[in-house]
Formats: structure tokens, C-alpha cells, sequence
């Protein structure tokens, strides 16, 4: 495992699994005032939530494009 991730691996697997998804997404926050994530950790981090998401995005857009 990469150290630079570790500290995060709570918020990641919250990010994982759809039934904490929503409650994740208000908390946590990634933005740089926020102060959350060391910014050495940020360059690894940020790609990764965002591979993370993206295929939830998009299955919501489907979901809300059948109605």
C-alpha cells in the first residue's frame, strides 16, 4: 500500500461502498482550504477519488436518464 494513502483509507473505502457514499461526499472535503489532506498526499490522492467517482457519476446519470 502507498503510505501517502493510508492515512485516507477510511474515507476511501466510505467512497467505495454506496451506503456511506452520499454522507462521504458532505464531510469530506478535498479542497486546499479545507486543510484534510497534507499536500505531499494530494498529487496521489485526488486522481484516485476521482477514478473513484467517476463511474458512480455515471451511473446516476444513466439511472436519472431512464426516468
Amino acid at each position: 500500500k502507498d503510505s501517502s494513502l493510508l492515512p485516507y483509507g477510511k474515507h476511501l473505502k466510505s467512497l467505495i461502498g454506496s451506503k456511506n457514499l452520499r454522507e462521504e461526499l458532505t464531510t469530506w472535503s478535498l479542497s486546499r482550504e479545507s486543510n484534510l489532506i497534507e499536500e505531499g498526499h494530494r498529487k496521489e490522492l485526488v486522481p484516485l477519488v476521482v477514478r473513484l467517482l467517476i463511474p458512480k457519476v455515471r451511473n446516476l446519470k444513466t439511472l436519472a436518464s431512464r426516468k
